[in-house]
């Protein structure tokens, strides 16, 4: 009677959801019926299978929300596990597909050297953090990964110097210029 017919509008519209790729409202769709009609294996299966896609969507999405997450080593072998999930996901994919091109690009991006040039004065020693020392240059061009990068100037009766570099993934940087000057 009344309560199948309810349960039938609930499983139409989780359905219609599913077939949107809305997957947080399918997987809620299906935990409506659960909660009327507990142990319902196409209710139970529904909200396995949209939970799961549900969080791939989500985790995709993050990335892309926010791309300078894709600049962090953990993150993009974190998201290069999700592209495999995507990859195996059944349809529907239309997003999930548009999902998975815009994380593998960042991710192309973000793994692409990047140049930028480190000017100096010829007698302080420059260090490129964790990319290599330059030595005593006056211009330099140095090929390094997008994020953050750390130059380093260090000059015998001098203060450090220490300049931070937002590299930008397919993106040139301004020259940095790195010159011990304030005697100690």
């Amino acid at each position: 009677g009344n309560r199948s017919a309810l349960l039938g509008a609930l499983r139409a519209r989780a359905v219609a959801a599913e077939k949107a790729e809305r997957w947080a409202e399918a997987e809620g769709l299906y935990g409506d019926v659960l909660a009327g009609e507990p142990g319902v294996s196409f209710a139970t299966e529904g909200r396995e299978r949209a939970g799961a896609r549900a969080r791939l969507d989500a985790s995709l999405q993050g990335v892309l929300d926010d791309p300078k997450q894709a600049l962090r080593p953990a993150l993009r072998q974190m998201a290069r596990v999700w592209l495999e999930q995507a990859a195996q996901q059944p349809a529907p994919r239309t997003r999930l597909q548009q999902q998975s091109l815009g994380v593998a690009r960042l991710l192309a991006a973000a793994e692409r050297p990047v140049r930028f040039v480190v000017e100096s004065d010829g007698e302080t020693q420059v260090t490129v953090l964790r990319v290599r020392r330059l030595g005593a240059i006056t211009r330099e061009t140095v090929e390094v990964l997008p994020g953050t990068v750390v130059v380093v100037g260090t000059r015998p009766g001098y203060r450090d110097v220490r300049r931070e570099v937002e590299v930008p993934p397919d993106g040139t940087p301004p020259p940095v210029s790195v010159r011990c000057e304030e005697k100690i």
